[in-house]
């Protein structure tokens, strides 16, 4: 199985392969570079159990490189720096190559160091997370979070070119591939009926990662995400659309200092999708959330608070606290992103508290 998309944004054009063995394109592409790049990968790589293939494990062992402690609590400009200071002591030319291998975590500050190093330097990732697959790998944003907020610092940086092997998959833990999930149906609600239907269809072998449906949910969600951030690279319109769940799910985020041992990022979008379909019901007498939920509910994911087993209570004016600390707001005020009907979404700007407040509570409960 190989699928090579191209991302095709304003001034950058690169190939993304996504295959049961991209690992080989990799090391293609490696062995051209006659040993001209640096590796920073993830530091559960060390542990040869996790790797896909020989071919992987000889890469990581013929090469420099700096293994990252990956981890949301990791995801700071303390790690940036001790990237930055790897590339200083290998003395590297602006023509070095910088390869990610991780999740979500690890792709965004290293695209960030790759970023400013040398004002820019060459970057591909190497996706190993559902998240980082199907989302935070593709758009070139890069980041790290400040004051307990998620991505407060960041740059748009495209990589040269993207690995995408799904074998990776099987080194997760079930809750970290389920926390993944979220993301692609998120595209689902806000974007591509049909997407919503195939993931319903499909739940079984998705969560089993059956080999060709996985594959094929995956060059979904990457086609998805492409098509949306090509046409607004910076986020001035319809990338907003991506938020979908987040403007609620980081305000919970915020709330535990992101700490990913009570809520990982998936979760809260899911709960933050919940919230996010009943605003929309609440201001448009619309009925969302039934179906959106029994979709989160298949693929196991959190609907409501009490589904984490969390003994903490919640309170909302903090959560309220958090939204008016988000990068999403504005003078119009607090942005939202909502979906009336499956496959659609819009943007709206919310000013009543009081249902905000309402929203909240209905995850809380």
């Amino acid at each position: 199985m190989l699928s090579i998309l191209e991302a095709n944004y304003r001034g950058e054009k690169y190939p993304i392969y996504i295959s049961d063995n991209a690992i080989k394109q990799l090391e293609i592409h490696l062995r051209s570079l006659k040993n001209n790049y640096l590796i920073i990968c993830d530091d559960v790589f060390k542990d040869k159990k996790k790797h896909p293939d020989e071919k992987f494990s000889k890469i990581l062992k013929n090469s420099k490189v700096l293994y990252f402690k990956s981890g949301i609590k990791n995801k700071t400009s303390k790690y940036a720096d001790k990237i930055i200071e790897f590339f200083y002591k290998n003395s590297i030319s602006r023509d070095c190559e910088i390869i990610s291998i991780g999740g979500g975590v690890v792709g965004d500050i290293v695209g960030f160091a790759a970023s400013i190093y040398h004002r820019g330097l060459k970057l591909i990732h190497v996706p190993t997370s559902m998240t980082s697959m199907i989302d935070s790998s593709i758009g070139g944003k890069t980041g790290f979070n400040r004051n307990d907020v998620v991505n407060l610092c960041g740059t748009y940086f495209h990589p040269k070119s993207s690995f995408i092997d799904i074998r990776f998959l099987k080194t997760l833990n079930q809750r970290d591939l389920i926390s993944g999930l979220a993301e692609i149906i998120k595209k689902a609600i806000i974007f591509d009926e049909e997407l919503f239907d195939f993931l319903d269809k499909n739940k079984d072998d998705i969560l089993k990662l059956t080999p060709k449906i996985i594959f094929e949910t995956i060059v979904k969600s990457v086609k998805i995400k492409l098509l949306i951030t090509t046409s607004d690279e910076k986020e001035s319109n319809q990338r907003l659309l991506l938020n979908y769940g987040h403007t609620f799910g980081q305000a919970l985020e915020g709330y535990f200092g992101i700490n990913q041992k009570f809520l990982t990022h998936g979760e809260a979008v899911s709960l933050g999708i919940v919230a996010a379909s009943k605003l929309v019901d609440q201001k448009y007498n619309l009925n969302t959330v039934k179906a959106n939920k029994l979709l989160l509910k298949n693929f196991k994911l959190p609907t409501n608070f009490s589904d984490l087993k969390i003994k903490k209570k919640i309170n909302v004016k903090n959560l309220i606290k958090n939204l008016n600390n988000d990068k999403k707001r504005t003078i119009h005020g607090m942005r939202f992103i909502i979906s009336k009907k499956k496959g659609t979404g819009q943007i709206i700007y919310e000013t009543d508290k009081n249902l905000i407040k309402k929203c909240f509570k209905s995850i809380l409960s």
